[in-house]
């Protein structure tokens, strides 16, 4: 197709696409030359076929490298988009342009027709101009198909990130804690039972009722996410007593363990209140992700 301008300059530009990467000029092993709406064409295959698959059973590991691979496909989905939709306003603001040029190259030789009779129709001029409009016309039919087949693109990464965000809101936070008490041994042990290495713990303890109690409670032992509160009678060794209004049957000592769990998505407060064997409240957790828009 005949180009004119800054457009023939773009629109004939020879691309070489290679790995799904579009650029001018650019060089790669195993490349393949092409013209610029069929660089667009691949760009948008290729990226459609890196929006990474989310089964049922991932892990929340593979989850977020599978978050991290679509949060960057949005980002160059967004760019090309952002470019076509300039390129779609460059290429109406022409149309417009040459439809004027067209139309008053015609009056005028319709004006000379008038004024001097037998004179010869500027018939190329005429042609040309069609030929640039007609070229205009399809280019805008293209950019408007591939800005469609874009923002579908935007879409399914969107999708995909919904999907990603409900798994690791289902699977990767963390439940409730558990404790075990061991009479033996006059401890009772805190766990937190969805591990991740990357998340912080923070574990406190309150017992009004025997301040001193509280002293045998042991942050982050034996692991990051579990606590060790020893509870042992004062009169044994240990830092606790077990008189009336300090140790209640259905709780044991009456104290409140909690502990703050953070990641880059989450704060979890998870609570649990005395030292017998069972299982906490549901955890309250507050997300900290920032959303895509």
């Amino acid at each position: 197709m005949k180009r004119t301008g800054v457009m023939r300059a773009l629109l004939a530009t020879t691309l070489v696409v290679g790995l799904g990467v579009v650029g001018l000029g650019a060089t790669n092993a195993g490349a393949k030359t092409m013209t610029f709406w069929e660089g667009i064409d691949s760009a948008i295959a290729y990226n459609n076929s890196r929006v990474p698959e989310v089964p049922a059973d991932m892990v929340c590991a593979e989850l977020e490298r599978a978050e991290s691979t679509a949060l960057k496909l949005l980002d160059e989905a967004r760019t090309v988009g952002a470019d076509l939709v300039k390129l779609q306003a460059d290429l109406t603001e022409q149309l417009s342009t040459r439809n004027a040029q067209l139309s008053k190259n015609i009056a005028g030789i319709a004006g000379a027709l008038d004024r001097l009779a037998g004179i010869a129709l500027n018939q190329d001029t005429v042609q040309a101009y069609h030929d640039i409009i007609a070229d205009l016309h399809a280019d805008l039919g293209l950019a408007s198909r591939y800005i469609a087949l874009n923002q579908a693109l935007v879409a399914r990464i969107n999708d995909t990130l919904n999907q990603i965000d409900y798994q690791m809101s289902q699977r990767c936070r963390p439940t409730a804690l558990t404790a075990v008490f061991t009479q033996a041994l006059y401890h009772t042990v805190y766990t937190e039972h969805v591990v991740d290495e990357r998340w912080s713990y923070y574990w406190t303890v309150s017992i009004p009722a025997d301040p001193g109690c509280a002293l045998g409670f042991n942050h982050n032992h034996p692991y990051l996410w579990t606590a060790t509160w020893y509870h042992a009678d004062k009169e044994i060794g240990g830092p606790c007593i077990h008189t009336a209004g300090d140790y209640i049957s259905r709780w044991g000592h009456p104290g409140i363990v909690k502990v703050i769990v953070t990641s880059s998505r989450f704060v979890c407060t998870l609570t649990y209140h005395g030292t017998l064997t069972g299982t906490g409240a549901v955890p309250e957790c507050v997300s900290t992700k920032k959303t895509s828009t």
